[in-house]
């Protein structure tokens, strides 16, 4: 994912930019007015483009794969934990939007480790998550009563890392993609070497044995 984030910096704007530069070459050597206002209207469309509507949809599926990933990682290894450990409850997850609140209990109550190590960590992924809910239900459009998600942007704001807002949908810049990347990589990677460290020591005795 991170190779992924790096990429798409690189190259997510580059064909609206290119598009735009065409059009304006176009608009230079045109003499037609009715062209001439074709041209300039399509100019508007490329820079609105690479303004807000193609990092709308690029960064916002980025961060609804950033937090799959996350969710993915933290099932396997509890489900690896129920189903390996002798004694041990199966992991189930059961009800929409209740993975962060059933793994947490799982992970504390069965595995006895913590899915968050501190508070800002889990401030973090529950931002990435109010993001991800956002577009994955209503492609990033703003809700018309204040939620979690304003909450978020106005946290990123003051991260400097400006969340913006353009047409009603919220815009999220690289630098705040990466930002909720590695602070979910980060307690995916706690959170594995904890339950890694306790599954070493609870199956220990079977392999000496």
């Amino acid at each position: 994912m991170r190779r992924y984030v790096k990429l798409v910096s690189q190259f997510a704007d580059f064909p609206s930019a290119q598009t735009a530069t065409r059009l304006k070459a176009e608009l230079r050597r045109t003499t037609d007015p009715v062209r001439e206002g074709e041209l300039q209207y399509e100019i508007e469309v490329a820079e609105r483009d690479a303004r807000s509507t193609v990092p709308r949809i690029v960064w916002g599926s980025i961060l609804v794969a950033t937090y799959a990933t996350f969710e993915t990682g933290v099932k396997t290894a509890l489900t690896h934990w129920g189903s390996q450990v002798p004694g041990a409850a199966s992991f189930e997850c059961k009800g929409t939007g209740q993975f962060l609140k059933l793994a947490s209990a799982y992970a504390r109550d069965e595995v006895g480790v913590v899915l968050f190590h501190n508070a800002a960590l889990k401030s973090a992924v529950l931002e990435l998550k109010s993001l991800r809910d956002s577009f994955s239900h209503s492609a990033g459009q703003m809700p018309g009563r204040r939620t979690e998600l304003h909450v978020t942007i106005e946290k990123s704001r003051a991260r400097g890392y400006l969340i913006t807002i353009e047409d009603n949908n919220w815009v999220a810049p690289p630098r705040a993609v990466a930002f909720y990347l590695l602070q979910a990589e980060r307690v995916y990677k706690l959170f594995s070497e904890a339950v890694m460290e306790k599954y070493l020591a609870r199956m220990a005795p079977r392999t000496e044995a």
